[in-house]
């Protein structure tokens, strides 16, 4: 099967650069869907980390590698109402909106400033072919 049709789900709890470089770069995607704020203290990798994974990720160039979510977070409100009581100390004040409003906003900014300094480095190297040429 081709790398490109799969997907590693939790890939957000390793924290290994090398390792998560490592399978984009052989075509595979990356589900980060641990993104939680209030992750219990013993989770090896904090939210913090899991975040600067996904900017580098980014900056290496695979926005398009990624799938972000929450999924213990969708289905913890499947629970039963007297077992949800974890579930709303995840992400407060957001709960299910959490990645979208906190999550997505980190990865959107490290998009725009990549973008905005490809765009930069691509206008300053079209600037110095236009003076070679005169």
């Amino acid at each position: 099967m081709s790398p490109s049709r799969v997907s590693f789900d939790h890939s957000d709890d390793s924290g290994d650069m090398d390792y998560l470089l490592g399978l984009v770069k052989r075509g595979y995607s990356l589900s980060m869907d641990h993104l939680h704020l209030g992750l219990l203290p013993n989770y090896k990798v904090t939210y913090q980390r899991r975040v600067e994974c996904i900017k580098l990720l980014i900056d290496a160039g695979f926005a398009d590698k990624i799938f972000l979510s929450q999924d213990s977070e969708f289905g913890g409100s499947l629970l039963p109402e007297q077992a949800r009581d974890w579930r709303e100390k995840l992400d407060p004040p957001y709960g299910l909106l959490f990645t979208t409003r906190k999550t997505l906003l980190v990865a959107a900014q490290r998009l725009a400033a990549r973008h905005s300094h490809d765009h930069r480095r691509e206008s300053q190297a079209l600037f110095r072919s236009q003076l070679s040429v005169h």
